[in-house]
């Protein structure tokens, strides 16, 4: 009933939206229109703030995640936007609850006697305070053990001696193999079956302090949805539904990997060796 009236509540709001436009767009005819998606950029904006909403006040999360799992749906990409941005949004907020944190006494002094050897040193003391991240890059920043703002980049960002550490974050898209998983099927077949998983990390402050690890933890996910996912199919799915495991693969390790701001963005299932019995 929930799902119905909300379905009501999407459909109903761009039926308002076709009766009267906003008046930026009747002032301006010529700006883009994009035809493929039914959507101008704000419109898209509004629906991804009005399902991030819905979401923190715990209202059809799960009609709202399994719409965004369904890439026929036309809300499918706001819908993602919104779990990425409310999940994003929690965690930030938690952590800048402690951000106007006590250094302590031993704190304060650490800090006045960085920024007196900083003076001290000058313009010395400049190679070790200025810091480069590229393009790519984003640098997560520490100041005695706790977070200090958001990430730093792409540019220089300055950090104080002794009271100041960083890591560095890589945003491109990583490429692993899954290594040949040994599987049994639901017809009691053993095959061996790889894949190939595509990711990114699209929060660096959560990938650094959800998990030790995100990549190394991504591709030991990855195996286990492999397992998972091809233990419920016959050997006849595996051959001839590659494309629907790799989507439902994705979509669990995307949904795994969420908390620790990895976005999996593809998976391709590679080879199946079936057994010496079942080769010709």
């Amino acid at each position: 009933m929930r799902g119905a009236k909300q379905h009501h509540s999407w459909k109903a709001d761009d039926e308002r939206r076709q009766r009267s436009p906003p008046s930026s767009q009747q002032a301006s005819p010529t700006r883009p229109h994009n035809t493929s998606s039914g959507y101008h950029m704000h419109e898209k904006f509004d629906t991804v703030r009005a399902f991030a909403r819905m979401i923190m006040r715990e209202e059809d999360e799960q009609d709202i995640r399994e719409m965004s799992r369904d890439r026929n749906h036309p809300h499918s990409t706001a819908a993602s936007a919104a779990i990425q941005y409310t999940r994003s949004a929690i965690i930030r907020t938690q952590m800048d609850s402690h951000e106007d944190y006590n250094l302590g006494i031993c704190g304060y002094i650490l800090l006045a006697l960085s920024y007196a050897l900083i003076c001290l040193t000058f313009p010395f003391s400049l190679t070790v305070c200025l810091k480069v991240v590229q393009e790519y890059e984003r640098a997560v920043m520490f100041r005695l053990g706790r977070i200090l703002g958001g990430a730093k980049g792409p540019g220089l960002f300055i950090i104080v001696p002794c009271v100041d550490a960083y890591t560095k974050v890589d945003l491109r898209t990583v490429t692993f193999d899954v290594p040949p998983q040994e599987i049994l099927t639901k017809d009691s077949v053993t095959v061996a079956v790889d894949a190939v998983v595509y990711f990114r990390v699209f929060d660096p402050v959560i990938s650094i302090t959800n998990v030790e690890d995100a990549p190394k933890s991504t591709q030991l996910l990855a195996a286990t949805s492999l397992r998972n996912v091809l233990g419920t199919k016959s050997l006849q799915e595996i051959l001839s539904d590659r494309e629907s495991i790799a989507q439902t693969m994705q979509a669990a390790l995307d949904e795994g990997t969420e908390g620790w701001g990895v976005r999996v963005e593809r998976v391709e299932v590679k080879d199946v060796r079936l057994p010496v019995q079942l080769q010709r």
